[in-house]
């Protein structure tokens, strides 16, 4: 029962932090963002590394559409790792929107969030029945 419950407690939290880290970006990227000129590149992009980034994803994804997947790459470009790839995939299937790689990151966070709560709550527990008085 206790498994379960545990199950139960970490899916909600996972779904709370998911929630929250999309509903913060959704709100930066299309509502606040367009409104700070001197931080916004356009499409709800910040300047530099934002702007490079959406470069080299548009550029692969647009050499994906004509010459096929054999174009993608993990690394696509000097600087560009891993997150610039999948968005080129995502870019190369659904368009040219910044914010679709908004699921994808929210999902590290919250999974990162959820790692950090296990742990917060595991070193508590540890630290507790050391300095329990009945020890």
């Amino acid at each position: 029962m206790d498994a379960k419950y545990n199950t139960n407690e970490r899916l909600a939290l996972w779904v709370l932090f998911f929630s929250f880290s999309t509903v913060t970006a959704l709100l930066f990227q299309k509502l606040l963002l367009p409104h700070l000129p001197s931080m916004h590149a356009g499409s709800g992009l910040l300047f530099g590394d934002a702007e490079y980034f959406h470069q080299v994803a548009s550029t692969v994804a647009d050499k994906i559409n004509q010459n096929g997947w054999t174009e993608w790459s993990l690394f696509p470009d000097v600087g560009a790792t891993a997150n610039v790839a999948l968005l080129s995939a995502l870019y190369a299937l659904f368009g040219k929107d910044p914010s679709l790689i908004i699921p994808v990151n929210a999902a590290v966070h919250a999974t990162c969030g959820l790692l950090i709560r296990s742990e917060e709550r595991r070193v508590g527990k540890e630290c507790r029945s050391r300095w329990s008085p009945y020890h």
